[in-house]
């Protein structure tokens, strides 16, 4: 092969690969962006009653899929993943689980806080992703009211603090904390 045609190989596969790139990085959700709402509310406060269905792998003993109706208020921790799990991935979820039981045990065992884990890979799940900004694997809490999701945030900071214990519990908590202290 001729050096003038290798290098028109190469140099059409670097622009094809620069192009990709872009437009991955363009169409993929900011973190906590949704257009015309501030960050970390739902795009138009989403009230359907639509379900969380869960991915293979439930965390606790609850029912893997959850219909936001019949509650009258609860807060659902969901830990939305993807397919291919990393140490830290796995590592936000069971800490974010732990330090939720651990602060607030009544409020689970009354149901008033639910963990849930999803695999927003999973083609039943596909739809989550638009509906919570999701790009990656992500802590949310889901507020719900009579039966409909009222308000959602994306716990962002879980990935800066997952390998600091204290720090990473605290977090978790505090965010939680206002979602059951303000009435329906």
């Amino acid at each position: 092969m001729k050096p003038k045609t290798i290098i028109t190989i190469a140099l059409l596969i670097f622009v094809g690969v620069s192009v990709a790139f872009v437009l991955v990085r363009e169409l993929r959700p900011a973190p906590g962006s949704a257009p015309g709402s501030a960050p970390g509310s739902a795009p138009g406060n989403d009230s359907d009653a639509a379900s969380v269905a869960s991915g293979e792998e439930a965390s606790s003993a609850v029912p893997a899929d959850l219909t936001f109706a019949g509650f009258e208020h609860a807060v659902i921790a969901c830990y939305f993943h993807t397919t291919m799990r990393c140490k830290t991935c796995l590592a936000i979820e069971k800490n974010a689980e732990d330090a939720l039981r651990a602060a607030y045990p009544d409020a689970f065992a009354a149901g008033e806080i639910q963990w849930r884990t999803v695999n927003f890979h999973d083609p039943a799940n596909v739809h989550l992703v638009e509906k919570y900004d999701l790009y990656t694997s992500s802590l949310v809490l889901i507020d719900v009211h009579d039966g409909a999701q009222r308000d959602w945030k994306m716990l962002e900071k879980t990935w800066d603090l997952v390998w600091e214990e204290e720090a990473f519990d605290t977090y978790v908590q505090d965010e939680l904390r206002p979602y059951l202290e303000h009435d329906a």
